[in-house]
């Protein structure tokens, strides 16, 4: 991620929305409402990290549409990593949008930047998290079940 002018970034994070046919209330854990998005459709809010290269390096599937990006986040082993690891590396980060909680290995958009400095910063931030829009883009179109137009039946 250093071609974006941030040395340190190892990845960036994002959910994305795979539409399923939500589970009977027999099958899940969680009521057939809980799958509908934001956007009135049936999905799983799926997690993904990837670096540079557009590289996956890790991905949480299991949490319905309603699900936030930031309780997905806090929820995830990918987290709990970053938790544990973090002081032992202090100079990697990943990269999130505004939908997540700003950590210290965690950075997201300042919001409301105030200076010239504060809004390059957040300029280096959308062009970097452009790379987890490519790969969602890329694994979409590879592996077209995972469209809108398509459901998954989810179990």
């Amino acid at each position: 991620m250093h071609k974006f002018g941030m040395p340190g970034v190892i990845g960036v994070v994002d959910g994305t929305h795979v539409a399923v046919i939500a589970p009977s209330v027999l099958d899940s854990e969680h009521p057939p409402e809980a799958y509908i998005n934001r956007k009135n459709y049936s999905s799983i809010n799926v997690q993904l990290v990837c670096d540079a290269n557009l590289r996956i390096l890790n991905g949480n599937a299991k949490f319905p549409g309603i699900t936030h990006d930031a309780f997905i986040w806090r929820s995830s082993k990918c987290r709990e990593f970053l938790l544990t690891n973090h002081r032992r590396d202090r100079n990697n980060w990943l990269l999130g949008d505004s939908g997540y909680p700003l950590e210290p290995w965690l950075l997201t958009p300042i919001r409301n930047p105030q200076t010239v400095g504060e809004e390059a910063l957040n300029r280096r931030l959308l062009s970097a998290r452009n790379s987890i829009e490519r790969c969602n883009g890329l694994l979409k179109s590879r592996f077209r079940c995972l469209l809108k137009d398509r459901a998954l039946h989810y179990h």
